[in-house]
Formats: structure tokens, C-alpha cells, sequence
């Protein structure tokens, strides 16, 4: 019987030893995987990321400003976006100053406004 037990008491050290083993391989398995899968995971993040599109800065407001002699709606950029039928000239020498240096607007409101105040 002690012949026996002791092969039992080998097997159960041998079994120990196999699932040890196993146990360490399978850490690194799953360890390889996760640094594998996180690695995959950020470069195909950087190679779908689409750079989002930026919206053209929408025009916020308006400035009223003398153009070839008469009011001139121009946005924030300075671009024309419309010339009045109101002339310069017909204006109080105070709007005259203020037209040539430009009037800034916050809103379409606000430029309604301030051509009803010039007709």
C-alpha cells in the first residue's frame, strides 16, 4: 500500500506541476491578447478617424459701412453683402464718421434696425 500512495502523492505533485504550467501559459496568453488587441485598437482608431469637418465660422454679425458713397451691409470677414440705396452724404456728420470707420451688429435684427434708423 505504500507503493501505492506514493505513486498517487507523485501523480498528485505531477498534476500540480501541469496545472501550474498551464495556469502560467494561459496568464500569458490572456496578457499577449489584451496587449495585442489593445495595440490593434488604437492604430485602427487612428486610421478610421476622420477628421471631423470643421463648419466655416457662420457669420455672427454685420458691420454697416460706407461703400462707394452710399451704406454698405458687409459681413464680419469684410465681405459686401449688400449696398443700400441710402447715400452717405444725406447722413449727419456724426453717422458719416461712424459709416467710414464701420458699425459692428450682433444680429440680423440689429441691422434691420439701424437701416430703418437711416431711411
Amino acid at each position: 500500500m505504500g507503493k501505492f500512495s506514493q505513486k498517487i502523492r507523485t501523480l498528485n505533485d505531477k498534476t500540480k506541476e501541469i496545472i501550474t504550467y498551464a495556469f502560467f501559459i494561459l496568464t500569458i496568453l490572456i496578457l499577449v491578447a489584451t496587449i495585442v488587441f489593445s495595440v490593434f485598437k488604437i492604430y485602427s482608431g487612428f486610421s478610421q478617424t476622420q477628421i471631423q469637418d470643421i463648419p466655416e465660422e457662420k457669420n455672427t454679425g454685420y458691420v454697416l459701412k460706407e461703400h462707394e458713397g452710399r451704406v454698405a451691409v458687409f459681413d464680419t470677414n469684410e465681405n459686401l453683402i449688400e449696398e443700400t440705396s441710402i447715400y452717405i452724404n444725406s447722413l449727419p456728420e456724426l453717422d458719416k464718421a461712424l459709416l467710414k470707420s464701420g458699425i459692428d451688429l450682433d444680429s440680423e435684427t440689429e441691422l434691420k434696425k439701424a437701416l430703418e434708423d437711416y431711411e
